[in-house]
């Protein structure tokens, strides 16, 4: 299975559990023992809680990365493509590690089309934008917005990717969240 196909198969599974939750909520009911079952609803509300907190977290991460990326490309292709680049890298910003490498890709190709030393200026843009939405920017974010502790996000991040592969980013914050409610 390739990985477009994954990120679609997750996209739509999300989308499709946040619109219906029922049978989701049903099956892991089906699992609790019925003895288990109002401490198991008082879980799963305190949950449901921190979800809208981790939605706004991600929009706002994109948001941030998206107007870093304009602000950076403005001087260098003006207004539209910038803009137009922005909107891409924030957009893209919602798929960890894949998302920022494809986000990249227009914007060097612009850059070889001006020539001279435009690709490495928009390259090292985007190492800049990245390494500070890695290590700075999304900890934090996503740290506030949750209540959690931005150390605990960085690691709970690292633990994540180990073991889930690249779509670990996506998860680790609601892992953490989830782990201190339990």
């Amino acid at each position: 299975m390739e990985i477009g196909e994954v990120l679609n198969t997750v996209l739509f599974g999300v989308v499709f559990t946040l619109m219906n939750p029922r049978p989701f909520i049903g099956t892991i009911f089906s699992v609790i023992p019925a003895a288990h079952h109002e401490r198991g609803l008082v879980i799963l509300q305190r949950i449901g809680k921190f979800m809208p907190s981790w939605a706004f977290a991600t929009l706002l991460a994109m948001a941030v990365i998206g107007v870093m990326v304009f602000l950076m490309m403005w001087p260098i292709f003006g207004f539209t493509d910038a803009l137009v680049l922005g909107l891409v890298a924030g957009i893209l910003e919602a798929v960890p590690y894949i998302g920022p490498t494809l986000s990249v890709e227009p914007a060097l190709l612009f850059a070889f089309g001006k020539g001279g030393a435009t690709p490495l200026w928009v390259l090292g843009a985007y190492l800049t934008v990245q390494a500070l939405e890695n290590n700075l920017i999304c900890p934090l974010i996503m740290a506030r917005s949750m209540k959690l502790n931005p150390v605990a996000v960085i690691f709970s991040m690292l633990l994540c990717v180990a073991v889930f592969g690249i779509l670990g980013v996506l998860i680790a914050p609601p892992m953490v969240a989830i782990a201190m409610i339990l």
